[in-house]
């Protein structure tokens, strides 16, 4: 018989932690290694090395307080780490080319973990604004040049809610 106690969200939420943490070491350990120099920081190395390195990092910090016991599966905490995985998703995939590049299956997961740990309301929202970024990046990417002085800030414009940029913004 199972636990009546045992919170099914809590440790659903501490195998997407694991994931996520993983996630980041292998994305670090992919671009510093240059098992794919043409996939990972194509557009800007800068980017997603800072990307992948924030990412991890506070994804550790999240693993350790889930596994003190100090991290409780309330929505508004699982909707929050959604929405900074598909900002830090974006990001990497702005940095390593855009559309085209493989990094945006990604944001399947963290579609699909949303519909698992979230209400439904909630789940359609974190759908909604992965599929939004996506066309606004493509986009930038299409309309602007990428250079060094730009790629930050429109890729952060993408990431986050952001107003438009105008390509003359340097």
């Amino acid at each position: 018989m199972s636990d009546p106690k045992v919170d099914i969200n809590q440790a659903l939420l501490r195998i997407y932690a694991y994931y996520r943490t993983l996630l980041g070491c292998i994305l670090l350990l992919a671009f510093y290694s240059g098992v794919a120099p043409y996939t990972f920081g194509q557009n800007d190395p800068d980017i997603f090395v800072k990307t992948a390195i924030v990412y991890t990092i506070i994804n550790l910090f999240i693993l350790v307080a889930l596994w003190l016991g100090r991290f409780k599966s309330r929505t508004d905490r699982i909707f929050a780490m959604l929405l900074f995985d598909i900002g830090a998703i974006i990001l990497a995939v702005h940095a390593s080319g855009g559309m085209g590049n493989g990094l945006v299956f990604l944001l399947l997961v963290c579609v699909a973990t949303g519909g698992i740990l979230l209400p439904p309301q909630l789940s359609v929202v974190v759908a909604s604004l992965a599929s939004l970024r996506l066309p606004r990046l493509s986009t930038i990417l299409t309309l602007a040049p990428v250079t060094p002085a730009r790629c930050s800030r429109q890729a952060l414009s993408a990431s986050f809610c952001l107003p438009p940029l105008s390509p003359s913004i340097t």
